[in-house]
């Protein structure tokens, strides 16, 4: 796979009531490019340091953000104006930890971002398939389905964009970048069970689906 071309990456203020197209773009223009251009230096790989790296990458790719040589906790680049999910509520109780207010972008555990990166551990109780952590991205083997990162409630089976149920819900609508650079406004698979144990990152969709967690 062809090395991604060095940008220099700029913050951008998303409109309060983000579009679907503006969440796109902010993918095509912005997060993509960052964790392509952090594997680019180190490996061909997001290296699995520690089990929340889904979350922790953010730290990684701060760093190919102009900036001006800060690292604030929040910056709109990982901020989807979709994300006002209530997390006071039951969405909240799914957690170990604490969370409260309006948005996964708000909670330090997050590290204060409505976008995750596809690493985790244990899905489907195989604990060698860590998704994209660790994994050559010249080694994987479906680039178009693999995805790479998403946003939170993609990940869990929600949808701020089309939020025809306040919880989970089938195909709940997210966008989605993939391994090949492109970035599409998917349905996610939900298998019926209520909270985390029924988040969508922790299995695979059936045939029909736009998508899949494993490189391999």
């Amino acid at each position: 796979m062809s090395k991604i071309i060095r940008v220099e990456v700029f913050q951008v203020d998303l409109k309060p009531h983000v579009q679907r197209g503006d969440a796109i773009q902010s993918f095509h223009t912005q997060e993509t490019p960052m964790v392509r251009l952090y594997a680019d230096d180190h490996g061909d790989v997001i290296g699995f340091y520690t089990n929340t790296i889904y979350f922790d990458y953010k730290e990684n790719v701060l760093s190919y953000l102009n900036l001006g040589g800060k690292s604030p906790a929040t910056n709109a680049v990982f901020v989807c104006a979709a994300d006002d999910f209530d997390l006071s509520g039951p969405i909240g109780t799914w957690f170990s930890d604490p969370s409260s207010g309006r948005g996964f972008c708000r909670q330090p555990w997050t590290h204060f971002s409505s976008y995750w990166f596809n690493g985790l551990s244990g899905r489907e109780s195989n604990t060698n398939d860590l998704g994209m952590a660790s994994k050559p991205f010249a080694n994987v083997r479906d680039t178009v389905r693999t995805e790479l990162v998403g946003e939170d409630s993609g990940g869990l089976g929600l949808s701020g964009h089309d939020r025809r149920q306040p919880l989970q819900f089938q195909d709940a609508r997210n966008v989605m970048s993939f391994v090949d650079g492109h970035v599409s406004y998917i349905k996610m698979y939900w298998n019926g069970t209520t909270g985390l144990d029924g988040a969508s990152a922790l299995y695979e969709p059936p045939e029909g689906y736009e998508y899949k967690w494993t490189g391999n």
